[in-house]
């Protein structure tokens, strides 16, 4: 068994100040800790104490209070991966997933795969961490349609290709033990994660979850998770430089899902330079006066320009507006706004197109998820939800490039 350490440590970040909360459970668990459970530790025979096990629909977390004035956290665990994780395996059931909520907030909501796909090529490889979990994408690639499973094999390559190679590495493989069905000798089963996310109350409210399903198999053990060296800081984050705020962008809507799940977390911590980037990308229209703007349309040069140059700059916030407009009027009586109209569609969808709809699907979950990390980003939340449905669509009706080489 071997440790796979994600560190999502910042560019930004300047240095460590105090720690507010440490717990290696050598011992019995802090006061602190809280749970559907009566709070125990166990001990894992190559990987050390922890925290739990916490099984399926259960959860455990901290309450602190008195906090010392601070701008941000971070927050560092062992995740000790117990039973079987199917990561997006199975069709029957909802995969093994782990959560972490802050104040009330998803933080994190990834599924995992500690059991399936040392063996490259597998499609019960796949898993959502180091992206987070959606429901739709785990019926969508679980479903029969081979494209789906080779689109998701592709976009989790080097991740799981990193898996192989430790696993080469280290003698071992996620393979059936032959003692009994659906028993397996686990191989990637220890996480060390390091968040660091903008917080400025006194108190802090942190749960970790198992939402995952028992299992319908008789051998099948459930997924439990632990907790391990568990440590709580606060930080400074200085701003970033354009140079830098350019690479994360770069990063989020890359390949590479390590690095995009890093740069994620990191634009997270700077909220207005992502609400500016989102107002490019996702232009809103809650501002406008749409049926003026569309009056407009049929004035004089002059205002007809003036209008035609906003809707365009609000691109698909208001396509939809202007194609129900389009179907409400009669091109014999109105033929010029139709035209306009028309026109109007035709250049969002030439222009537009080219900044959100050619993105993966994985590039919009993520834009998704900085709508929840976020929550100055709300407003877009829905349009996010939207696009990635749309993606989604657009990858089953449209055939795939081949997987690059890794």
């Amino acid at each position: 068994m071997f440790k796979f350490a994600l560190c999502l440590s910042l560019m930004s970040l300047t240095a460590f100040g105090e720690v507010i909360f440490e717990d290696n459970f050598d011992k019995a668990p802090q006061p602190a800790w809280k749970g559907d459970e009566e709070m125990k530790t166990f001990a894992h025979p190559k990987n050390g104490q922890f925290l739990g096990p916490v099984g399926p629909g259960k959860k455990t977390g901290l309450q602190l209070s008195h906090l010392p004035a601070h701008q941000a956290l971070r927050l560092s665990f062992e995740l000790q991966l117990n039973g079987d994780w199917d990561g997006l395996a199975f069709a029957s059931q909802p995969p093994g997933r782990f959560a972490v909520v802050l104040d009330q907030r998803e933080f994190l909501s990834s599924s995992f795969n500690n059991i399936h796909g040392m063996a490259a090529g597998s499609f019960s490889a796949v898993q959502s961490f180091p992206d987070s979990y959606r429901e739709e994408q785990w019926k969508w690639c679980c479903s029969c349609n081979p494209q789906n499973r080779d689109f998701v094999q592709a976009s989790a390559a080097r991740i799981n290709s990193l898996f192989q190679a430790l696993a080469n590495q280290s003698g071992l493989g996620a393979q059936p033990s032959g003692k009994e069905p659906y028993k397996y000798d686990h191989t990637l089963d220890l996480y060390r994660l390091e968040f660091v996310f903008l917080h400025q109350s006194d108190k802090l409210d942190l749960s970790f979850l198992n939402p995952s399903s028992k299992p319908h198999y008789k051998y099948k053990p459930a997924a439990t998770f632990g907790l391990g060296k568990v440590k709580i800081e606060t930080v400074t984050v200085d701003p970033l430089t354009p140079a830098a705020e350019a690479e994360l962008w770069e990063r989020l809507f890359s390949d590479d899902r390590l690095l995009a799940a890093a740069a994620k977390y990191q634009l997270a911590l700077h909220p207005d330079l992502v609400a500016r980037k989102f107002a490019i990308l996702l232009p809103r229209a809650d501002d406008l006066d749409l049926p003026q703007l569309i009056a407009d349309l049929e004035a004089g040069p002059g205002v007809r320009r003036k209008a035609s140059q906003l809707l365009l700059s609000r691109g698909r916030a208001v396509r939809q507006d202007l194609k129900e407009e389009l179907a409400r009027r009669d091109p014999l009586k109105n033929p010029e706004l139709c035209g306009r109209l028309s026109d109007l569609i035709g250049a969002i969808d030439g222009t537009d197109g080219s900044r959100i709809d050619k993105l993966s699907p994985l590039a919009i979950w993520r834009l998704a998820d900085l709508t929840q990390l976020c929550p100055e980003l709300a407003p877009y939340r829905r349009r996010c939800d939207s696009l990635v449905a749309d993606a989604l669509t657009r990858l089953q009706e449209e055939p795939l490039a081949p997987a690059k080489p890794q």
